[in-house]
């Protein structure tokens, strides 16, 4: 049973005999949850030991104020540590003390080799972008304050929307694009590397984790949406899928690679054109001037298929100027003959926008 329960991924603490009888149900329920800490602090930091300690223990003091009963604890801790599953550690002088999962008691009910699967697909599924059924609460009045979540009479409806918006990836840039996509992904975690080479050590590291959940994007060619969120003590938006690997918040790259899936997409007309020269402009290193200078400036940039000086910024310029060449659908003679009749070929179009921009201020005035 406890084979099965650790390849799931979900080991409960074994059965203490009595326990439950004589301290309550309550008492041994958070006993049993002090425990599924542990194991969840093994899943997402294995059994690695930098300087600094064990990095998968758990806070025993915290845990005492949530059981609440020191005899009930003191005997759980101490029956499971002396049939191997977990190591105490205290400093008294430091007033503290902490706990953590003995990787080498799960090696008698399953390979290492095992283990490193199972924390991979654990970390997998909790940093991997999903689509969240819009039937739920998406958090328009939910705050959170020192990682707990309250609710709060003040509703920012706009931002519980922004989460329900579904988006896709360009899947064929992202393969065609492969090492540049993931280099961006992984930046954070190379650079820890380069400081900790000890972290490469662990299976289930965030270049693997990485790795695995690009691929999975190019392949799965899915739809995702942020997800409930949660505001800030100033209100500000947290976003609920600020912790996922890959979300386009959090990693330019993927911002780049957008696509607004086919039932959200709105037909192309001459102002959407218009934004799309400002946002061009901006990436292609617009200095000063006028908004139609700007879109002048963005027009030729287009129609020269200017690169900027950055890849990533080159692959959503490259994918923006093929999302215009849709909507044309035209060749034009010079930048003068394009200024002169896009207008007239623009509102001839059916196409509808494939790839998102960012919309500066300057969009926003006449």
């Amino acid at each position: 049973m406890i084979h099965q329960q650790i390849m799931a991924g979900k080991l409960t603490m074994p059965r203490i005999n009595d326990m439950e009888g004589v301290y309550g149900t309550e008492v041994y329920k958070q006993i049993e949850l002090m425990f599924t800490a542990m194991w969840q602090a093994y899943l997402a930091k294995g059994n690695r030991i930098l300087p600094s300690g064990i990095t998968n223990a758990i806070s025993l003091p915290y845990w005492a104020k949530r059981i609440q009963h020191p005899t009930a604890m003191n005997q759980a801790l101490k029956l499971l540590s002396d049939n191997g599953w977990i190591t105490v550690s205290t400093r008294p002088n430091n007033n503290w003390s902490e706990a953590y999962i003995n990787e080498s008691k799960l090696l008698t009910y399953v390979t290492k080799s095992h283990l490193d699967h199972i924390r991979m697909h654990n970390k997998y599924n909790k940093y991997k972008l999903t689509f969240h059924e819009l039937d739920q609460d998406f958090g328009a009045n939910k705050q959170k304050i020192n990682g707990k979540v309250y609710t709060v009479d003040k509703s920012c409806n706009g931002f519980a929307k922004a989460g329900k918006v579904a988006f896709q990836f360009d899947t064929v840039a992202m393969h065609k694009h492969h090492e540049l996509v993931l280099s961006q992904v992984n930046k954070g975690i190379e650079k820890m590397i380069k400081k900790y080479p000890a972290i490469i050590e662990d299976q289930a590291n965030y270049r693997e984790i990485g790795t695995e959940i690009v691929d999975s994007l190019i392949y799965e060619a899915g739809t995702y949406n942020a997800g409930p969120r949660t505001s800030d003590p100033r209100h500000r938006d947290n976003a609920g899928y600020l912790n996922k690997v890959a979300n386009p918040v959090g990693f330019k790259v993927m911002r780049g690679l957008l696509v607004i899936p086919e039932q959200y997409r709105n037909t192309a007309t001459n102002n959407g054109l218009r934004n799309k020269y400002l946002f061009i402009a901006e990436l292609c290193g617009f200095k000063s001037g006028s908004t139609q200078s700007k879109v002048s400036f963005g027009r030729q940039c287009y129609y020269n298929a200017t690169q900027a000086h950055d890849a990533v910024e080159n692959l959503w310029l490259n994918r923006t100027y093929m999302d215009i060449n849709n909507a044309l659908d035209t060749d034009f003679d010079s930048v003068e003959d394009l200024a002169n009749n896009e207008l007239a070929v623009i509102q001839a179009s059916t196409y509808k926008w494939q790839v998102p921009i960012e919309i500066d201020m300057s969009a926003l005035t006449n």
